[in-house]
């Protein structure tokens, strides 16, 4: 058996999405099946794996008991929180109660007791590997081009932050596309487009504050959200700014072609409470934008306001 804690990320259908360091234990590693691998080796009866789906799916933490041969491990799953993800860790039975190995020669200790040294030591893997568990959170919401948030982990901070007390302040969203972004590919590659993608990451990152939340939600798409701005004065220069930063993004591989963006804005609470309605009518003034004619920005309510 391995002689540290071995941990990953599967999600719903038991698939492994990410491990230690992407290396293997016992053959078994990422786009393995947990649920197949365990119950084929008959470490795991079916009955019982079926009842670990059951509680995965429902994103409720729970604890595996694996038989191997001569050798029992402990397999403890919960929720990431991320796209119905769970982190997994396995734990080795003789790992688990090395350190309670002198209850076994005191009779008169109820056999209770070693199970609550058991927990107790579930409770110390789970509050020394916190940093691990927040690194593999951090990467599993990160997107892997731009190292910006991806799509599900933009949302989740968004939603978060709008159900904390923090959203009394307010707040602007922004989504932003790069104009002509399918040509820019068909032209010169996608290898180029990749590379114009990671610079207007990095312009994106570096342009904004540390608590502003930017992220690339699909393709040549990005969004930024403002915590406690209410300004649109300051919101356009803002959108102004990133635009002209934008012109002057250098990348040698697009010759004399300019880089342009189209953005559209919404604000809280004028335009939406929630992050649905927010994003949906930032997502309107970005096409009204680009109906217009692309390279500019648009702000929700004032687009309403001329069609009305």
């Amino acid at each position: 058996m391995m002689a540290l804690v071995f941990s990953m990320i599967i999600d719903t259908s038991g698939k492994i999405i990410s491990c230690d360091s992407g290396l293997s234990y016992r053959k078994i590693g990422i786009n393995d099946n947990v649920y197949d691998f365990y119950t084929k080796s008959g470490e795991v009866a079916e009955k019982t794996m079926k009842s670990a789906k059951a509680n995965i799916k429902k994103q409720k933490s729970g604890i595996l008991v694996l038989k191997e041969k001569n050798a029992m491990s402990y397999l403890a799953y919960e929720p990431l929180h991320i796209n119905n993800w769970m982190l997994c860790y396995l734990v080795p039975q003789s790992k688990a109660q090395e350190e309670f190995q002198f209850i076994g020669n005191k009779e008169v200790i109820l056999f209770a007791v070693i199970g609550v040294g058991v927990i107790t030591f579930f409770i110390l893997i789970f509050q020394r590997t916190s940093m691990k568990q927040k690194k593999m959170r951090e990467i599993a919401s990160r997107d892997g081009l731009t190292q910006l948030y991806n799509k599900a982990g933009t949302e989740q901070r968004i939603k978060e932050w709008l159900h904390s007390d923090r959203s009394k302040a307010g707040a602007v969203l922004m989504m932003m596309d790069v104009d002509y972004f399918k040509q820019i590919n068909d032209t010169y590659g996608h290898a180029v487009g990749d590379r114009v993608l990671y610079k207007v990451g990095h312009l994106l990152k570096s342009s904004f504050r540390e608590n502003d939340i930017v992220g690339r939600i699909g393709g040549d798409e990005f969004l930024i959200f403002m915590e406690g701005i209410t300004s649109e004065e300051f919101a356009v220069r803002r959108m102004e700014n990133l635009q002209q930063y934008l012109r002057e993004l250098p990348i040698e591989e697009l010759e004399e072609h300019t880089l342009t963006c189209s953005m559209g804005a919404a604000f809280m609470p004028k335009d939406g409470t929630t992050f649905g309605e927010l994003y949906k009518h930032a997502d309107e003034a970005l096409y009204t934008t680009k109906r217009n004619g692309r390279d500019g920005f648009r702000i929700y309510h004032e687009v309403e306001e001329k069609e009305v």
